[in-house]
Order: C-alpha cells, then sequence, then structure tokens
C-alpha cells in the first residue's frame, strides 16, 4: 500500500457515501472515483474496518433498512469530504 492509500481510501469511500448505498454500492462507486487503482477497495475486512471508524468519528450513519446495512454521510462526514476535496485527494497525481 503505498502512503497515500489511507487518506485516498478514506475520500473515497466518503464521496461514495454522499447518497445512501450499502457495502457493495459503495465499493462500486468508490472505485469510479479513484485516479488509479485503489488495491485497499479489493480487501473487504479493510473496508469494513474503515467503514467500522468512520461510524466511531460519526462521520457516517447506518440507516435502518431491511437486510444489509446503508451508510450515509453525517454532517461531520460532509465537513471531512470536503476537507479531501480542498486538498485534492481525490486528483489524479500529475
Amino acid at each position: 500500500m503505498t502512503p497515500d492509500a489511507p487518506p485516498l481510501l478514506e475520500a473515497v469511500l466518503l464521496a461514495a457515501l454522499e447518497s445512501p448505498c450499502g457495502i457493495t454500492g459503495a465499493l462500486a462507486r468508490a472505485r469510479t472515483l479513484t485516479p488509479a487503482p485503489l488495491p485497499a477497495l479489493d480487501r473487504d475486512e479493510t473496508v469494513r474496518h474503515a467503514l467500522a471508524r468512520y461510524l466511531r468519528e460519526h462521520w457516517i450513519q447506518v440507516l435502518p433498512s431491511p437486510g444489509s446495512p446503508r451508510y450515509h454521510l453525517t454532517g461531520l462526514g460532509e465537513q471531512r469530504l470536503l476537507w479531501h476535496r480542498q486538498r485534492g485527494t481525490l486528483e489524479a497525481p500529475t
């Protein structure tokens, strides 16, 4: 994993959760947002650990839904995503 992978993983997962979705939808959206393939998105344990951390940080919330949980950004999560966008985390390196 590159040194930039944790902030990039965080940025793409938060961006993917701008609209409510389950883990499968979040992964599909996140993959479209990465400037290059991100191996961390292929490791289920890594993604679940990241989502648990974002829940503890109150960046995301779990929405009530039958079956699999659905996740969505909170106000704090929106602020964190804005911070990533201002830093250019989601932009491809030049």
